[in-house]
């Protein structure tokens, strides 16, 4: 009867307590059927504790004592395959084998279709699929040996040596039954085995989740770089166990944690990013390109190195050896990978809101500055009506127009300055400027202004800096206007009569060359007469399908409210554009300047 593997203070299992009402009977029954009943007992033993929880080793151990027990053999030993798919020695009872340890087979591709092989069997010629394990059989000494085998393969092998001559040996059913039950066993021991790794790895990627997560929401809250890159060194040193770290980025070392040596030198690490240049991947510190700074990293104890980018951000975490010096893991180099693009990522978005306020700040500044050289109000003249009106769009762009009254004429100027922002905002103001005192010494001709203007902008200008503008000059007691127009969009004039003309007389812009060609146009105005100066902001507004507020729109417009007076015709233009534009914002500045002649009621 096989001895009972249960420890003497646990309950009794199932076939234990079986055997002890049997054994009252086991007397009377014949040898061969006491034999029967100890191997179904042993059976039944061997079931309920090999499915209970219990490792790979403890059920290798039970299969060796269940088969020793019941087989009578000198002894038992079992084998099982390793990670190499390599059949290795697991456990063994009974007599000494001084070759046992180094016994070892590579699992076969094929099986032989019978469970249990014996010395004694006779092998026929063509049985090469069972001479691997007779082989086994012979350099190990074992009489027998049963396969322990599932639907997916086998699970082990179990050896016996010779029967010892007191003890009858063991038939082959009952190893055919306990190489199923044990291979059964050994399967359910795989698979849990299996489902704790697997366990164990998804249980390391939700802590790895979380806690990247953490990071992350640390990271972009963060107000400044210095606190992004600390996060960053927190987070890479306590997941890898990293007794140092640093980071480099723009050329620099920009954050470092941990011991220095004496004889550090930062430089390493810049030339180390250096040379990984455009690299993506993690690797090792010995893995550079340049052996003399490999060596140079490796003196510093760093053990790998992480580039990493976001936009416009690039940089290289260079990180102690990890704890216990052990290889990083795919899931550590995901988990690196992701937390230094968060990084960089969170690195990139302050720099573009530092951006964003610094451009916010500086089109308030140009708005000011536009808002304050723009005229409060146009000029009063008997017998005319003068308006403009400008509307900034959300950027800050070079529009501008300005009247001057001098003796008995009004000059009248609009003006586009290339570009936008606070550049084009003072441009601005330095034209008001030099026309105004243009103006105002005696009244020169408007071609001289605009030659004057264009050396102007020439000389204290950037080379792709031009400015298109519109320069009239008015009587007002006759109706005359002179004008150059200056690369600018085409002025229209609408008579009383609903009749057009175009104001195209003058240059090229200004700016661009250092002297320019001018010729000045000139048309008069009668009773009910009106010309329209605008930019482009008005020609350009853009519906959301894309068409524009053209020429032809614009003359439309102002035919229909020609009766109306300059500062409603402004309005009715504007309320045009905008109703036209929809939820679209206006592109540029718009500007608009209405010049009208009153007079007798305009026929319709």
């Amino acid at each position: 009867m096989t001895p009972n593997p249960v420890k003497a203070n646990a309950p009794a299992s199932p076939g234990t307590r079986y055997q002890q009402l049997l054994a009252e009977h086991i007397g009377d029954m014949n040898p061969a059927l006491e034999r029967r009943v100890s191997e179904l007992l042993a059976l039944t033993d061997f079931s309920a504790e090999a499915f209970a929880r219990l490792s790979a080793a403890e059920v290798g151990s039970l299969i060796v004592l269940v088969a020793l027990g019941e087989s009578g053999a000198r002894w038992a030993g079992l084998l099982l395959p390793d990670e190499e798919e390599v059949l290795r020695p697991l456990s063994r009872r009974g007599g000494g084998n001084p070759g046992w340890e180094e016994l070892q087979l590579e699992m076969p591709e094929l099986l032989p279709d019978v469970l249990v092989l014996r010395s004694s069997d006779e092998q026929p010629e063509q049985d090469s699929v069972a001479e691997p394990f007779r082989q086994l059989m012979l350099d190990s000494g074992a009489s027998s040996a049963a396969l322990l085998r599932t639907r997916e393969g086998l699970r082990g092998l179990l050896l016996l040596g010779e029967p010892h001559p007191d003890l009858a040996g063991s038939r082959t059913d009952f190893l055919e039954a306990l190489a199923v039950s044990a291979a059964a066993a050994l399967e359910k021991c795989r698979r849990d085995e299996e489902l704790r790794v697997a366990n164990r790895r998804l249980s390391l990627h939700v802590y790895q989740l979380r806690s990247l997560m953490d990071l992350t929401a640390g990271l972009h809250r963060a107000r400044d770089e210095t606190a992004v890159w600390d996060l960053l060194l927190h987070g890479a040193m306590g997941h890898v166990l990293a007794s140092r770290a640093t980071v480099v980025a723009g050329g620099r070392v920009v954050a470092a944690k941990g011991p220095k040596r004496p004889d550090e030198d930062a430089g390493v690490f810049v030339r180390a990013a250096e040379i990984l240049g455009g690299a993506h991947d993690i690797r090792p510190a010995n893995d550079l390109s340049h052996w003399a700074t490999s060596c140079d990293l490796a003196r510093m104890e760093i053990g790998w190195v992480v580039p990493f980018a976001s936009g416009a951000v690039r940089g290289t975490l260079f990180l102690g050896t990890a704890g216990f010096g052990r290889e990083l893991s795919p899931a550590d180099r995901a988990f690196l990978t992701s937390l230094t693009g968060q990084a960089s990522a969170a690195v990139e978005s302050l720099r573009l809101t530092r951006a964003s306020i610094q451009k916010e700040k500086e089109l308030e500044v140009a708005r000011r500055i536009q808002a304050r050289f723009l005229p409060a109000e146009a000029p009063e003249h008997p017998g005319w009506d003068l308006w403009g009106i400008n509307i900034p769009c959300l950027s800050v762009g070079g529009d501008y127009y300005d009247y001057l009254t001098r003796d008995e004429a009004i000059f009248v100027t609009i003006a586009d300055v290339s570009g936008k922002g606070a550049g084009p905002a003072l441009i601005m103001a330095s034209v008001q400027a030099s026309l105004r005192t243009f103006f105002r010494h005696g009244q020169p001709g408007i071609a001289s202004a605009a030659q004057d203007l264009n050396h102007h902008l020439h000389e204290n200008t950037e080379d792709s800096r031009y400015m298109t503008a519109i320069l009239t000059r008015l009587e007002p007691s006759t109706g005359r206007l002179d004008y150059l127009n200056a690369g600018h969009v085409y002025p229209v004039v609408v008579r009383s009569d609903g009749s057009v003309e175009r104001l195209d007389r003058g240059s090229t812009v200004l700016g661009l060359f250092p002297e320019i060609d001018t010729e000045v146009g000139a048309c008069d105005l009668g009773p009910g007469d009106l010309v329209a100066l605008f930019t482009d902001g008005l020609s350009e507004a853009e519906d959301p399908a894309g068409s524009l507020f053209d020429d032809a729109r614009i003359v439309d417009a102002l035919i229909a409210s020609r009766s109306l007076s300059a500062r409603e015709i402004c309005g009715d233009l504007l309320s045009r554009a905008r109703a036209f534009s929809g939820p679209s914002p206006l592109r540029d500045d718009l500007t608009v300047v209405v010049l009208k002649r009153r007079g007798r009621q305009i026929v319709v």
